[in-house]
């Protein structure tokens, strides 16, 4: 039986451990490596491994390129005590050849560091080992600085771990990708511990559309696995029986299939009666997005949708240990706000993420500072400040003297539309205070602009990236002890302030900053905030995007706001 315990990961490993057939190689091995590589790609990994055994065969056990490649396959079927012996293997067979020594080095560290659930656990300590014996091989192995770094704030080392991560990004040849996400690690290393699960949104065999906001409230267990998989065949007994005990309580079981031949699929399906939501990921990007490499992989996510639970293989423990994470995180209710259901994205047509968040719900109303007396919230749009126009790639508002240069081929949102939207979100808060009874006049802010590269259908979807101003009349003066709390406040709801709110000027306004990083509808994401008083309106410039680069780089645009109002 082979059991692995992991949590999720980041990227600790770019690329394949693979590596190409050298030069000069026995052409024996050679067709047998080219072989075991054309059944790998089949998936047929039983015959692929065969193939790769043979070539180890006549290399006469020292080829480091057979072990790798066997590496590769024990890892992706499950046998991972047997592709930790292989990579430990490939270190001897390297010899010389420090840079493919340096990869086994860090394909074992990954493959440990993978296999841990818990800070304390002595495969964290090996894997960094592993690791930095990777980099004292290979110094130039620049990727190494991740994998160490995550490994360390793994280890709750968040010091040794952020400098480790610095390390990588300020060093030449790293992707722009894998530098998001140290930036994001080090903004928030207890994320690398307890991860949120990715976005994800697919509709099962039954035609049910699932999503993390569908699912939210509901402990999650996700069963990635293949028909072509012996140990994924093994466990489904007692994956069904796991499936029936929690038939009848909170708890939603999905099983994601990698397989590539959907009959196939359809057909073990029914003879094994799976019947529970059932997905075949023909486009992989559900396995991408979870970074799935070993099957059978079980995730189980609490009601926030955070990973709790992540185990590669299948040994006698696993079923008691998803029952004993089941059972602890269906006592506990979900703490965070679930996406709303009027406005959750559908599943992504396009590169762009979306989240769904109305104009005002998850920006400028989240921080205003305060609420004045009244009989309720005013659902009538304010004609004055909506009547903005765009033209030649800039934003203009007379009414409160405001211009803006958006980004270079960015589409910006209809005016009627904006101000529609903004009538709905008035008139929902204005039936909820009515039904709470509530006395307290509320400050929306309006959506006043809008735009995004692939533009919007619907602005009260936000896509990442994108830029939005907002305004409000507002009643009395604004300071940086105000806008601090504020960002405090907001800190507490779930975007975390990275850095500090600053003051800083645009001619005669003064102008308040800050940056956030956190989630929306479960997509992890950049946000800045500028704010500003310009002739009694709360005026608030705002920038969504995936990496904290590219909100660096929508950042800059603000350098082109002005304003003829004091």
């Amino acid at each position: 039986m082979r059991k692995v315990v992991c949590s999720l990961l980041l990227i600790l490993f770019a690329g394949s451990v693979s590596g190409a057939i050298p030069d000069g190689q026995d052409p024996g091995v050679a067709q047998a490596i080219a072989q075991g590589d054309e059944l790998f790609a089949k998936q047929d990994y039983d015959k692929a491994l065969d193939a790769y055994r043979k070539a180890d065969k006549l290399a006469h056990h020292t080829s480091a390129v057979c072990y790798l490649r066997m590496f590769s396959v024990e890892r992706r079927a499950g046998d991972l005590p047997a592709a930790l012996e292989d990579a430990k293997k490939a270190v001897a067979a390297a010899g010389a050849d420090r840079g493919v020594a340096a990869k086994a080095h860090l394909a074992r560290g990954f493959l440990l560091a993978e296999m841990t659930s818990k800070p304390t656990d002595r495969k964290l300590k090996e894997s960094e080992a592993e690791t930095r014996e990777a980099l004292a091989t290979d110094p130039g192995m620049v990727i190494a600085h991740f994998n160490l770094g995550i490994v360390l704030l793994k280890q709750e080392r968040d010091a040794d771990g952020i400098a480790e991560l610095n390390t990588f990004i300020a060093s030449p040849g790293g992707d722009a990708k894998t530098i998001s996400e140290a930036r994001r690690a080090i903004a928030d290393p207890a994320r690398v511990r307890e991860p949120l699960a990715p976005d994800f949104s697919f509709t099962p065999l039954d035609g049910t559309p699932l999503s993390n906001g569908a699912l939210h409230g509901r402990v999650v267990v996700l069963d990635f696995w293949g028909t072509w998989c012996p140990v994924c065949r093994e466990a489904l007994p007692s994956l069904v029986e796991l499936q029936k005990k929690y038939r009848d309580k909170q708890v939603t079981f999905v099983s994601v299939s990698s397989d590539n031949d959907e009959q196939t699929w359809k057909n073990f399906i029914a003879k094994n009666h799976m019947d529970w939501p059932q997905y075949i990921d023909l486009s992989g990007g559900v396995l991408r997005d979870f970074n799935i490499n070993s099957y059978p992989t079980y995730i189980v996510l609490d009601r926030d949708g955070v990973i709790r639970f992540h185990q590669s293989g299948y040994g006698p423990a696993t079923d008691e240990e998803m029952a004993d994470t089941i059972n602890r995180f269906l006592k506990k209710s979900a703490s965070l706000q679930p996406p709303n259901p009027a406005v959750a994205p559908a599943a992504a047509s396009s590169p762009a993420a979306t989240v769904a968040a109305s104009p005002v719900a998850s920006s400028a109303a989240a921080s205003t500072p305060a609420a004045s007396p009244g009989t309720g919230a005013a659902d009538a749009v304010d004609p004055e400040i909506a009547a903005g126009s765009v033209s030649g790639g800039t934003y203009q508002n007379s009414r409160i003297g405001l211009s803006y240069q958006f980004p270079k081929d960015w589409i910006a949102a209809n005016q009627a539309t904006l101000a529609a939207a903004s009538q709905q979100v008035k008139a929902a808060v204005a039936q909820r205070q009515q039904a709470a009874g509530a006395q307290t006049q509320i400050l929306i802010p309006e959506a006043i602009f809008y735009a995004a590269p692939r533009g919007s259908d619907n602005s009260l979807r936000v896509t990442i990236p994108s830029a939005r101003i907002t305004a409000v009349q507002w009643p009395g003066p604004l300071d940086i002890e105000k806008f601090r709390g504020n960002a405090q406040r907001r800190s507490a709801s779930g975007m975390m302030l990275v850095g500090s709110a600053e003051e800083s000027s645009i001619g005669v306004h003064t102008v308040f900053h800050a940056t956030y990083l956190g989630t929306q509808a479960n997509i992890t994401a950049w946000f800045a905030q500028i704010q500003t008083l310009t002739d009694g309106y709360l005026v608030t410039l705002e920038f969504h995007a995936a990496s904290k680069d590219e909100l660096d780089q929508l950042a800059a645009t603000a350098q082109t706001l002005a304003f003829s109002k004091p």
